[in-house]
């Protein structure tokens, strides 16, 4: 029992590297463990409860192992790194901390899996789930982290994150937040009911998501702002309260093959990003329009699938508001009346895109687009694994079949959708 003491229950200095296992380490003002120097502690099934400062202290070059430990109920921090310090942390429960579960400062590095990274059951604790600042870095999989109130995952300055198979619920504010010049690379998370937003993307920050879930917020799916450089490839962003999609500013954007659906207000909604690209994406069922664009110059928006809600005679396919230019054709559009609000160059826009006029018409080129998109995560995630005579296993691509297409569709022959989020003309 490390506890009690008016210092840190455990001191580690210059190049130890003990093991703590099985310890209490409670109500020490100090903080629960405190490493620095070059040490290189492991602790194994431990509990830090109720400590002053933080729960696990690390500065300088320390190397730490923490591997199924709780870090709970801290006056400030559940982990704190400084310095160059890394660590690795598995199998872990580290909420209820009045500051961040974890901040990482600095060039120091992070590797988490399998960590629950929470509020707990008391809402009101906990700021953030994670924290990133300076120069450091962040690998990250299998984890949940939700319930923050400022946030479950915030990225400042110049900090770095890979973030696989994660669930990020349930802020009081984003569930990503990426600021400064920080980046992300996203891959087969699921981000949703969060507040304001499932992510949130500003200033020059750099993100690459793909195969990801962005659903359920009370907000909008995703909000862009500032300067930042995004690309979004194979992922859902559906059935949030507002926008599926909104970004704005001088930023970049490029959307493929995605699914916006079912969301509150507009499918996608670009206001600037001059360059931007939105190619082959089924965006459809959302209450508002499809996609609108203000202002946005030197845009492509082709292949895509972009169509009203069939049921909801307010919303709209496809809208266009002040000076849009580009490439914008070979995109399905429900041509219902006052579906396609192009101004002055209604006519043109017509002319240059496929047109379904049928709510029946409507339904099969949806059906035909998610056929289509289904068909991208088969071929991407089907692996044929073979056991081999040395009892190894060996794991192959599977055979490519043809691209599935519609072999009688309702829409005119010339109109038919056949590949990505759309297709393109007949």
């Amino acid at each position: 029992d490390l506890s009690g003491s008016c210092r840190a229950g455990a001191g580690v200095m210059d190049r130890a590297s003990p093991l703590f296992m099985c310890n209490m380490m409670a109500n020490n003002n100090g903080g629960g463990a405190v490493v620095a120097g070059n040490s290189t502690p492991s602790f194994i099934g431990n509990e830090f409860v109720g400590n002053g400062f933080v729960g696990v202290g690390m500065k300088e070059n320390t190397k730490v192992l923490i591997h199924g430990n709780s870090i709970v109920g801290t006056d400030g921090y559940g982990v704190l790194m400084q310095g160059a310090s890394q660590l690795r942390v598995f199998d872990s429960r580290i909420e209820k901390n009045e500051q961040s579960g974890i901040c990482v400062c600095d060039t120091s590095v992070l590797h988490a899996h399998g960590c629950s990274i929470t509020a707990g059951d008391d809402k009101a604790v906990q700021k953030c789930g994670i924290t990133l600042h300076g120069r450091s870095n962040m690998t990250i999989d299998e984890c949940t982290i939700s319930g923050n109130v400022a946030g479950n995952i915030l990225l400042n300055d110049h900090a770095t994150c890979t973030m696989t198979r994660c669930q990020v619920s349930g802020s009081k504010s984003s569930g990503v937040t990426l600021q400064g010049s920080s980046s992300a690379t996203l891959r087969r998370n699921v981000l949703s009911s969060n507040k304001i937003c499932n992510l949130l993307i500003l200033d020059d920050s750099k993100v690459e998501a793909e195969w990801n879930t962005l659903s359920e917020a009370l907000g909008c799916g995703i909000r862009i702002m500032g300067s930042p450089s995004c690309r979004f490839t194979h992922n859902v962003i559906m059935s949030n309260n507002e926008a599926g999609v909104v970004a704005s500013g001088k930023g970049r954007l490029s959307m493929h093959l995605n699914r916006v659906s079912h969301n509150g207000k507009d499918g996608i909604h670009l206001e600037g990003l001059e360059g931007s690209e939105v190619v082959d994406n089924a965006v459809f069922a959302n209450q508002a329009s499809a996609l609108r664009i203000k202002n946005a110059l030197d845009l492509t928006a082709t292949g895509n699938l972009l169509v009203a809600d069939v049921d909801k005679q307010s919303s709209t396919s496809l809208v266009l508001r002040g000076s849009v230019g580009g490439h914008l054709a070979d995109n399905v559009l429900y041509e219902r009346q006052g579906s396609v609000l192009a101004g002055d160059a209604f006519q043109q826009v017509m002319e240059a895109n496929l047109s379904v006029t049928t709510a029946g018409q409507t339904k099969d080129a949806i059906a035909i687009a998610m056929e289509s998109l289904s068909y991208y995560e088969r071929q991407h995630f089907a692996l044929k694994v073979a056991l081999n005579p040395d009892g190894s296993l060996s794991v192959a691509s599977p055979s490519t079949p043809p691209i599935p297409t519609a072999t009688e569709p309702a829409a005119p022959p010339d109109t038919p959708p056949t590949g990505g989020g759309g297709g393109g003309r007949g």
